[in-house]
């Protein structure tokens, strides 16, 4: 996918006769809402839950994928399975490095069971982000050259020159317009975080009401200057069991109108680089060679993410995983963010830790 995406987040049409996805990509809103779009397909929203399957990295086995994908619907058009971070963990990346060690690091049967899956099943393979192409990588991108049935759809950062357009379509499909000075004030204020900025969207295309445009007077008087520092405040008071913060935070930021699927993939991120940690930990990398691994280069992020990952045990680490999914099928299931983040923190208390 080139860099003007705006022309797939907004119209988003699936190919009919795509059965496997790869979805990834820095834009995490666009990959989610496409993601969202896909398991509208499934059905009517009473039967989707009952055709969705969600397989985290330890869950996800070839027995496991093949059960929920070559079960015939209940009661609806499709069944859809979701794994997420089979392509992004260390392991993954080892394998990279053993591959002249290890003639077939695919699990086995794995590819066989991709060419057979049937027409009412779709099997999507969901990632933020993809550090380092594995072979499970290379095997769904071979595939998608062979069949159309594969379709590997990256969401790359929209660039700055297509910002205010997405802008204008995000406030047209609300049913409001808005001015250019409006639109360039959203840009100064939020920038290029597209899950605030559809937040803020949100919020002004109710408070102009009948008037059916939004001023940049509005956005002075209705948008504050963002601060990630909130958000991030947040992250770290879950990482580091500081559970009263954690649900104070929660509170204000969804207050201020944050959306509870931009927070909760914060905190995967997060959970990402300390599963990662453990790793390098357990390996004994110097964290001089951590920068690449986890994503960042911040002294002070790989410092704090080295803490973060002494208090968690692997096993904690692998149950927090299934927390995220869980929370994650809430959020999207009964639309209410705070039951479902507050579900999270409590349940993330009787953790065991170190």
């Amino acid at each position: 996918m080139n860099n003007l995406t705006i022309n797939i987040l907004q119209s988003k049409k699936f190919e009919g006769s795509t059965l496997i996805y790869l979805i990834h990509g820095e834009d995490s809103f666009s990959s989610h809402e496409f993601l969202q779009e896909l398991i509208e397909t499934i059905g009517s929203e009473e039967v989707r839950d009952s055709n969705l399957t969600y397989l985290g990295p330890s869950e996800f086995t070839v027995n496991a994928l093949g059960s929920g994908c070559m079960v015939a619907p209940f009661l609806a058009n499709r069944r859809m399975t979701i794994i997420t971070g089979a392509l992004n963990s260390e392991e993954n990346r080892s394998r990279a490095r053993r591959v002249k060690e290890r003639k077939n690091p695919i699990p086995q049967g794995l590819e066989d069971l991709l060419k057979q899956i049937p027409p009412f099943s779709d099997v999507v393979f969901f990632e933020e982000k993809i550090a380092l192409k594995s072979e499970l990588y290379s095997l769904i991108e071979d595939l998608s050259k062979e069949t159309q049935t594969v379709s590997i759809r990256e969401f790359k950062p929209l660039r700055k020159e297509f910002l205010s357009q997405w802008i204008v379509n995000r406030c047209s499909s609300l049913g409001v317009q808005i001015a250019t000075d409006a639109t360039q004030a959203l840009v100064d204020r939020i920038g290029s975080n597209l899950w605030i900025l559809n937040s803020e969207i949100s919020k002004l295309s109710i408070y102009v009401g009948n008037q059916n445009t939004i001023s940049v007077g509005a956005v002075n008087e209705l948008v504050t200057r963002v601060r990630e520092a909130n958000i991030f405040e947040l992250v770290d008071a879950l990482m580091e069991q500081r559970y009263a913060q954690a649900l104070k935070t929660t509170q204000q930021l969804l207050n201020d109108g944050q959306s509870g699927s931009y927070l909760l993939s914060m905190i995967t991120s997060q959970a990402r680089k300390i599963a990662i940690a453990q790793e390098l930990i357990e390996k004994r990398v110097s964290t001089n060679e951590w920068g690449s691994r986890i994503g960042t280069q911040s002294d002070f992020v790989i410092r704090k993410t080295e803490n973060q990952a002494k208090k968690f045990s692997k096993n904690s680490i692998a149950l927090f995983y299934s927390l995220l999914l869980k929370t994650d099928i809430s959020i999207k299931s009964s639309n209410n963010d705070e039951i479902a983040l507050t579900e999270l923190i409590a349940e993330s208390s009787s953790l065991p830790r170190n």
